[in-house]
C-alpha cells in the first residue's frame, strides 16, 4: 500500500455541521486528564497517550493542510507531551517501545521546528517592532523572515509527507494498543 493516508477522527456529520456553521477548524489542545487513582500505571499511561495521540493527529492534519501556525505549535506540544510521558512511565513500559518511540517522536518534532521558530520570531519579536513603525532594515528583515517561514512550512509539510505522518500515527496507535498489561502491574498510586 503506497497511499499517503492520514487518519482524521471527526465524523462526516461533525465536519458537515462545522462547514454549515462556517466554523473554522481549530487546533486541538490538551484536555482534562482522565486518570483515576485506581488505574494501573500502564493503564494510566495508555489513557494519557491516546488522549495526546488525538491532539497529535488533529494538529498534523491542520499542519499539513491549513495555514494557521497554531497547528504546528500544538502538534509540537503534543509530541513533546508524548515524549515526556514515555520518559516518565519508562519503568513500566517495554524498553523497545521506549527506545523506538522516544527517537521517532523527537525526529517528528524536529521536522517542524524551523517553521515554528520563524512563526515565533515573526509574531513575538518582529511584529511589535513593526507596529512601532520599524525602519527600512527591520521591514526588509520582516520580508525575508516571512519568505523563510513560507519556505520552512513547505519544507515541513513535504518532510511530513515523506515520513508518512499518517503511517506513523497508525503505528503509534498499534504499538500503544499492543502494550501488554503485566500480571503484577503497579497501581498508578504506587508508581507515582
Amino acid at each position: 500500500s503506497d497511499l499517503p493516508l492520514l487518519p482524521y477522527d471527526p465524523s462526516k456529520a461533525a465536519r458537515g455541521y462545522r462547514l454549515y456553521r462556517d466554523e473554522p477548524v481549530r487546533p486541538a489542545k490538551a484536555q482534562v486528564s482522565p486518570l483515576r487513582a485506581e488505574m494501573s500505571a500502564l493503564g494510566a499511561f495508555k489513557q494519557l497517550a491516546f488522549q495526546i495521540l488525538y491532539d497529535w493527529q488533529a494538529n498534523t492534519f491542520g499542519a499539513l493542510y491549513l495555514d494557521s501556525p497554531d497547528f504546528v505549535h500544538q502538534m509540537r506540544v503534543a509530541l513533546r507531551r508524548l515524549r515526556t510521558l514515555i520518559r516518565a512511565f519508562g519503568p513500566v513500559l517495554p524498553s523497545d517501545f521506549v527506545t523506538a518511540w522516544a527517537d521517532e517522536l523527537a525526529e517528528a518534532a524536529n521536522g517542524v521546528g524551523t517553521a515554528r521558530d520563524l512563526d515565533v520570531l515573526l509574531a513575538h519579536v518582529l511584529a511589535p517592532v513593526m507596529a512601532e513603525g520599524g525602519e527600512a532594515c527591520v521591514q526588509a528583515l520582516h520580508v525575508r523572515c516571512e519568505s523563510a517561514r513560507q519556505e520552512a512550512r513547505l519544507a515541513a509539510r513535504e518532510l511530513m509527507r515523506q515520513r508518512r505522518s499518517g503511517e506513523t500515527l497508525l503505528r503509534f496507535a498499534r504499538d500503544l494498543n499492543a502494550l501488554p498489561e503485566p500480571m503484577e502491574a503497579p497501581s498508578l498510586t504506587a508508581f507515582a
